[in-house]
């Protein structure tokens, strides 16, 4: 089924109309939730919109990496052309936790609003008409798994565990992250 244009375009201009259709797991109920932003994720959410580089310095369990994601599944949902959108972490388990939120928000929108998909893995998430995609990767092995992409954006997470590759991984992601790195 073909997502209303008007709909997608409202969808296109606010990602706050987007998140009104997903939904987060609650540790407490053991059940999936409607997403609703809390004070932190609102401020991240603004400046997230309003500038090209965000480096967040937090606290634990704010809800900073579950923002994250579903600002990237929003960009990548409203994407018109194939672009690419990386979440790095130290860990293969890390990076498959954070793309696990990307899957579960995806395939806990109504099912008008699944857009088909031309590839569901462990570590991709791409639409089948714009071939927009969310991809994971670790940062802490060797060699730099991300450098034959490119990316419109990257999420990186756990950057105090790359400490040891920070410069490097700096540099790889500046040539490799075209407009939001």
């Amino acid at each position: 089924m073909k997502i209303p244009t008007p709909l997608l375009q409202r969808l296109r201009e606010n990602p706050r109309d987007f998140f009104k259709f997903l939904k987060v797991f609650d540790k407490q109920t053991n059940k999936l939730i409607p997403f609703v932003m809390n004070g932190e994720q609102e401020e991240l959410l603004d400046a997230l919109m309003t500038h090209k580089r965000i480096v967040v310095c937090k606290a634990r369990q704010i809800g900073c990496s579950t923002l994250l994601r579903a600002y990237f599944l929003w960009r990548t949902y409203v994407q018109s052309e194939p672009t690419r959108h990386a979440i790095i972490s130290y860990t293969r388990d890390s990076a498959d936790h954070l793309h696990s939120i990307d899957k579960s928000f995806y395939f806990s929108l109504p099912k008008p609003l699944q857009r088909k998909l031309k590839k569901s893995s462990s570590r991709t998430l791409q639409f089948k008409d714009t071939e927009a995609e969310l991809r994971s990767f670790t940062g802490g092995g060797k060699g730099g798994a991300t450098r034959s992409f490119t990316f419109s954006s990257a999420h990186i997470s756990e950057f105090a565990f790359l400490i040891t590759k920070t410069n490097s991984l700096l540099i790889q992601l500046r040539q490799l992250v075209k407009d939001r790195l």
